[in-house]
């Protein structure tokens, strides 16, 4: 198969669901600059957070009863911030860098409430780029662009792997 050739300027790509892409782009370090982006967006449905809460066993009542969330002060229930997180992840594992990369570090900060059936926008921004620690720094940022909220933002250190030859 061969790999997706790198670009300059923006890449975009539209899933809907909980569902991803089933073959990972296959960025190499040397086709990635700092400045790059790739952006996907998505929306996840009561269903995807019940089916994340019980995957995870993280069956709180403010992400899986709408009365109890409103009762402390939010719309309805929330998306999992760990949630959130796997989304970010697929950015890295499917989008950019792809295939070849490990995710080393994450810093997250959950600014404002997600909930399902948000349309979610996730961003990627790569912020620096070492050829001698074969790693990447990312920016990323989960928002809600219909309501003008910034949902969460991350900073990751994301590696490359390579296939060992014998």
């Amino acid at each position: 198969m061969p790999k997706k050739k790198p670009t300059k300027r923006r890449r975009r790509a539209h899933a809907h669901g909980a569902v991803a892409q089933s073959e990972p782009a296959a960025w190499t370090l040397d086709q990635i600059h700092e400045g790059q982006t790739y952006r996907f967006e998505t929306m996840l449905s009561e269903a995807d957070v019940d089916s994340f809460a019980t995957l995870t066993g993280d069956m709180n009542y403010i992400h899986l009863k709408n009365e109890f969330a409103r009762k402390r002060g939010f719309d309805n229930r929330l998306i999992h911030g760990a949630f959130l997180v796997g989304l970010m992840s697929r950015l890295v594992g499917m989008h950019l860098p792809g295939r070849d990369c490990l995710l080393l570090e994450l810093r997250v900060k959950f600014r404002a409430p997600a909930y399902a059936g948000d349309r979610l926008l996730v961003e990627e921004a790569v912020m620096q780029r070492s050829g001698s620690g074969k790693a990447i720094v990312v920016k990323i940022d989960v928002s809600v662009p219909a309501a003008k909220r910034l949902v969460a933002t991350a900073n990751a250190v994301v590696g490359f792997t390579a296939e060992e030859t014998s």
